[in-house]
């Protein structure tokens, strides 16, 4: 350990490094492509700083009873293509999965990313709350933004001896990272009104208890939302054979059907409780009968295609 310790670390020594790890994991991936029958890949496309375009392709497979994912280039043991469901990737002429299987020259199953799925189904349905999450990143722009205000903000957060530093900032890209931002507002909430007092910035709707209500609801709402993304992420066993196909696709439903319950709970109790809220009942509602139509009820016709 030592002598690796001594070993001179110059820009030259780095770099040669980096090239040998990069080749020995290509050679291994090389080596699992040989020994894999089938494989699937997902596509995932997001545009960087410089403003362009980068495709990031992700493979997985199986070598031997073990699960690997994998980011690489295509060959041509495909089987399955997930995309975010945009016309450009399912058009049934210029489609990527159209004009793909064209040049692979077998059929090909298509998918749409579930994870994707479940944020269009949260962004569409919380269009009547979209008011608010202005409101909230007019405010958080008007504070992070300019390094006066900013700095004057963190001065008050340190004086009223806040646990936080800072605001979130949101970013339309990454629809659910509102969560995040909601939930900071809310709970540097007073610290905010009075920041906003002392540079004359008067919004009454920070005054009006049922906004509060609704700004409330929807930062909790989707916290819930993101832990339901998150166990959508999570990993497959390395340990599990291939029925783990199956079960994860149950282990998904099992995910939405927990949240379609508890969503038909608070519906109930808000309809009883809080007559003044009218539009929370049905924004649930209109949620719960997304995640059943565009989410629940594809994952069983697939699961049932998969059994034949």
């Amino acid at each position: 350990m030592q002598r690796i310790k001594d070993l001179p670390i110059t820009r030259n020594t780095v770099k040669d490094r980096i090239l040998k790890i990069a080749e020995n994991i290509t050679n291994q991936q090389i080596a699992d492509f040989k020994l894999c029958n089938v494989f699937s890949i997902c596509l995932d496309e997001s545009t960087d700083i410089t403003g362009s375009a980068r495709l990031s392709i992700f493979i997985r497979y199986f070598v031997g009873s073990e699960i690997k994912e994998e980011l690489v280039k295509l060959v041509s043991l495909i089987v399955s293509v997930t995309t975010d469901g945009a016309p450009s990737m399912t058009g049934r002429e210029s489609g990527f999965i159209n004009l793909f299987t064209k040049h692979v020259g077998h059929p090909l199953l298509g998918f749409h990313c579930i994870i994707h799925q479940e944020a269009l189904c949260a962004k569409n349905t919380f269009k009547l709350f979209d008011a608010i999450i202005k409101l909230v990143t007019k405010i958080v722009n008007f504070i992070t933004a300019r390094g006066l205000n900013k700095r004057k903000f963190e001065n008050l957060l340190k004086e009223v001896n806040s646990v936080y530093r800072g605001l979130v900032m949101f970013n339309n890209v990454r629809w659910l990272s509102r969560g995040n931002v909601l939930q900071r507002f809310i709970e540097c909430f007073d610290e905010i009104k009075m920041f906003l007092d002392e540079q004359n910035q008067i919004h009454e709707e920070l005054s009006d208890l049922e906004w509060i209500a609704r700004l409330m609801f929807f930062a909790d709402f989707t916290q819930h939302l993101n832990e339901l993304n998150i166990k959508l992420q999570e990993k497959l066993d390395k340990t599990m054979k291939r029925k783990i196909l199956s079960d994860k696709c149950w282990n998904y439903v099992e995910h939405l059907i927990t949240l379609v319950c508890s969503i038909v709970n608070w519906i109930t109790i808000l309809e009883s409780d809080t007559p003044r809220l009218s539009v929370v009942p049905e924004a649930l509602n209109e949620i719960k009968q997304h995640f059943i139509t565009y989410i629940i009820s594809p994952l069983l016709e697939i699961e049932g295609t998969m059994l034949l």
